[in-house]
């Protein structure tokens, strides 16, 4: 099983897994009764996950948006779309020291065609 999204609101999250079901992709939500009876713990424990199987992971991301659109990633050493992301929580993110507020624009990708991780920054979402 594979964390596609995360959100702070438990609504936002179950949107996203209706919205994941209605193209087809299994998905649970994660952590919703704990962010619904505690709010304020939601970022703490790293939001209110959507969760897809390992061989949805990269059509969701699509269908989400999490990776600029739907085009799938692509390795930049081999250039195979056989590839794995994976969105680092705020807690790993303040361990290894890097900025909180750019965690939820980054996705940490690794081809499994050669081994080679790299990062996918996702562009902002204009609302309105």
């Amino acid at each position: 099983m594979a964390v596609v999204a995360s959100y702070a609101k438990p609504e936002e999250a179950h949107l996203a897994r209706l919205c994941l079901e209605s193209n087809g992709i299994e998905a649970r939500v994660l952590d919703d009764l704990t962010a619904s009876v505690y709010p304020g713990i939601s970022g703490a424990i790293g939001g209110v996950r959507v969760e897809v199987g390992d061989a949805d992971e990269t059509t969701a991301l699509a269908v989400l948006g999490r990776s600029g659109g739907s085009t799938p990633l692509v390795c930049p050493l081999c250039g195979s779309t056989s590839v794995k992301a994976h969105r680092p929580g705020p807690l790993t993110a303040i361990a290894l020291g890097l900025d909180v507020a750019a965690v939820g624009r980054t996705l940490r990708a690794t081809c499994t065609a050669c081994g080679n991780g790299f990062r996918v920054s996702i562009p902002a979402r204009r609302v309105g």
